[in-house]
Formats: C-alpha cells, structure tokens, sequence
C-alpha cells in the first residue's frame, strides 16, 4: 500500500472529534461518511464516549480496537498535536488535520504548525491539513472535506458531484490578507 493510500484509499478512518451535536462538523462528517457510501471501519473518537451515530466512541484513538489507516482529526489546535503522538502510537499514517488555529493566526499558531509538521515527519506520516478541506476520492466512497457538512443542511440544497476524474483539487485559501496603508 502506497503511504498516500493511507489518505486517499483507507480501509479505515478515526474521526477524531466526533460529536452528538446535530450541524457540527464532527457529527456532518460522521453522517456523510455513512451517506457516501463508505464501507470500511469509521471509528468515532470522542472523550466522553458513548454512541455516535450509531457506532461505538472511543475516548483516545489509542483505545480503538482494529487498526486505523486515516485519522480525520476536529480538536481544537491546542490539543492537535497530542493527539498527533497518539495516532503514531496507535500506528496510524495518515492523518488530515480539520482542525484551524494555526499559523493564519499568528505567531503562537505559526509555531504549532511548525511543531505539527516536524512530528508528522518524524513519524513518518503523510498528512492534509491543517485548517483544511479535506480530501475526498470518489471512487474510493470517501469524502472529508468541510464543505460537505453544509450539503446535507436543509437550508442549502444538495451541489452536483464533479465528474469522476483521475485528479481533481478544491482550494479555500485559510490565511488573511494584509493590506499596508502608507
């Protein structure tokens, strides 16, 4: 298996920051994983536990019983980059990173993601994000992005998919612009 299988072609996934609140991102991406057709082992990590649509929440990726080739991880950034050391723990390679607060505010966010990159090296990951869309292959039946979790809104009606190509990129710049005032 190629390393960027591990994103694009998982035969399982951790969503890290699952949720029971209806409109969140952890919970839209949940039930679109679901609605897409995803047929691997969709693991919801949450700390309190409990039952997320329908599956079983574990509170730490590490208490995941199967293994996990993606981590989706939606945890606010103070708290991404102990979950990064625990999905190396657990073996899992491919992450994308959801989660925003990174260097687009600034210095202490700049240093995070500074921090974020140097693990995901060292560990030897592959890794989307951070403050980003996601990723999605079709034809795989796999669909992360953000943007998703508006689709099934009942206030914005349903986007057509793109035709299925062999490359297809979506771009949502994350940082501000500066305008300099002489």
């Amino acid at each position: 298996m190629n390393i960027l299988d591990k994103i694009m072609k998982p035969r399982s996934i951790a969503v890290v920051g699952a949720s029971t609140k209806q409109h969140t991102i952890g919970s839209d991406i949940m039930k679109r994983l679901r609605e897409y057709g995803y047929a691997g082992p969709v693991y919801p990590v949450n700390p309190k536990g409990g039952v997320i649509e329908g599956l079983p929440a574990y509170a730490t990726v590490l208490d995941i019983p199967g293994e996990v080739d993606l981590a989706v991880i939606i945890v606010n950034a103070r708290f991404v980059l102990q979950t990064i050391d625990q999905c190396h723990e657990k073996g899992i390679k491919g992450l994308c990173v959801i989660s925003a607060g990174f260097k687009e505010t600034g210095t202490e966010g700049a240093r995070l993601e500074a921090e974020l990159l140097e693990r995901v090296r060292r560990y030897g990951m592959r890794c989307v994000g951070p403050n980003c869309l996601g990723a999605r292959a079709r034809q795989h039946r796999l669909r992360l992005p953000i943007r998703c979790a508006r689709w099934g809104h009942p206030q914005h009606s349903p986007r057509p998919q793109p035709r299925l190509r062999a490359v297809h990129f979506d771009r949502q710049p994350g940082r501000r612009e500066r305008r300099d005032r002489a």
